[in-house]
């Protein structure tokens, strides 16, 4: 079985799909409690919590993606180079805010 027909398989089959999105629900929780232990912050802080939300939706978004590119028949070797441009830009995004994206 090739990467693009298990991604299809996930994509096409509801129960495979939502477990998807609840390992998704669960790295986030996880990395909120990690973040809240490492700076000190009480572990129901808000601030964990959403940090970890946007790591983790951006880390999904790339991740969705790389999934519909190589599920397009590019193979994973050919999408690298522009996965890693993409993870690079989405990061550095994170990373220095959203800044006037969406204003103009």
């Amino acid at each position: 079985m090739k990467i693009r027909d298990v991604l299809r398989l996930v994509e096409n089959t509801p129960t495979l799909a939502a477990r998807v999105l609840s390992f998704a629900a669960r790295s986030q929780a996880a990395l909120a409690t990690a973040l809240a232990e490492t700076t000190g912050e009480a572990p129901d802080a808000l601030t964990p919590r959403l940090v970890a939300a946007q790591l983790i939706g951006v880390q999904f978004a790339l991740v969705t993606e790389n999934r519909r590119t190589i599920a397009s028949g590019v193979s994973a070797d050919a999408a690298y180079p522009a996965a890693k441009a993409a993870a690079e830009a989405a990061f550095d995004l994170l990373e220095k805010g959203l800044g006037g994206y969406g204003t103009s």
